[in-house]
């Protein structure tokens, strides 16, 4: 049986490729479609507004800190993104061989967590930044797990054809939120589940203040210390104010016919695991 006959693959099943999703070079609005070269310039206000810009500047952005990723994520979470990365892990439902899709997968680490949890499952990893794609292909060890370049606002995969969606840092950083989880949907089988760790933004514009300040002051030294450009790292706190609060998240994902199954808030809430059940009909009871 061929993959696009188990709907697995892309919407239109051109070829027989045995991953599950297919990668195309991305080009991004750069001049004749190569990429801008020296340091990394852009500033985050000129590029957060719109989506093609904030797609243009997060590809360009994680194109400039791919070769630092790993380092920076374990810097700005004091050692504990990869024990958060577990949590999440630990908490997917149990499947024999589930269909899973990990957004903005960067490096590959949840993907490769994914394939250590499913070893009879088959997991891509999707991203826009061709860099961070590169490392994550060096990496992976896993049979099961293939990785593409593909925006998550507009995914070359089959519709219902998913069982688990996860993603690290994805949401936050998509174009546009609400095309992002429509997506999420679409690509979801009925009762499928999506998991998400990301900053978390709480409600109230004291609490919010705060956390502003004190991520954009850590990750600008950062920024500063390893690319001569504090707002490489403080585009974190910058995305993060134009990202719902909790509530509104939670709001969001309902109204997109899911129901909110877990959370769990980290460093009292800068970061959060939020979990989400894709319903069986598309409609909150």
């Amino acid at each position: 049986m061929e993959y696009g006959e188990q709907g697995i693959g892309e919407r239109s099943n051109r070829n027989h490729n045995p991953s599950l999703v297919y990668s195309e070079p991305f080009y991004g609005p750069f001049e004749n479609g190569d990429p801008v070269p020296g340091r990394f310039v852009l500033k985050i206000g000129d590029h957060l507004e719109k989506a093609e810009t904030k797609k243009y500047y997060t590809e360009r952005n994680f194109s400039e800190v791919a070769p630092r990723y790993d380092f920076i994520t374990r810097v700005l979470s004091f050692g504990r993104d990869a024990a958060w990365k577990r949590t999440l892990i630990s908490l997917l439902p149990s499947h024999e061989s589930p269909v899973c899709v990990d957004l903005a997968c960067g490096t590959g680490d949840i993907a490769f967590l994914l394939a250590g949890k499913y070893p009879r499952g088959r997991i891509a990893g999707v991203d826009i930044t061709e860099p961070m794609l590169d490392i994550a292909r060096h990496r992976n060890t896993h049979p099961n797990v293939s990785f593409a370049n593909q925006d998550m606002g507009s995914l070359d995969i089959v519709s219902e054809s998913v069982d688990i969606v996860t993603g690290g840092y994805a949401l936050r950083n998509a174009p546009d939120l609400g095309t992002a989880v429509d997506e999420i949907s679409r690509v979801l089988k009925p009762c499928g589940v999506a998991a998400f760790l990301d900053f978390s933004k709480p409600d109230g514009k004291i609490p919010q203040k705060m956390e502003y300040w004190g991520l954009k002051t850590w990750t600008g030294l950062w920024g500063t210390l390893l690319h001569r450009n504090h707002e490489v790292y403080s585009y974190i706190a910058e995305s993060l104010q134009r990202f719902p609060d909790r509530p509104h998240l939670r709001d969001i994902f309902r109204d997109k016919g899911f129901s909110v199954i877990d959370s769990r808030l980290f460093f009292g809430g800068v970061t959060e695991l939020l979990m989400v059940q894709k319903l069986r009909h598309g409609k909150v009871p």
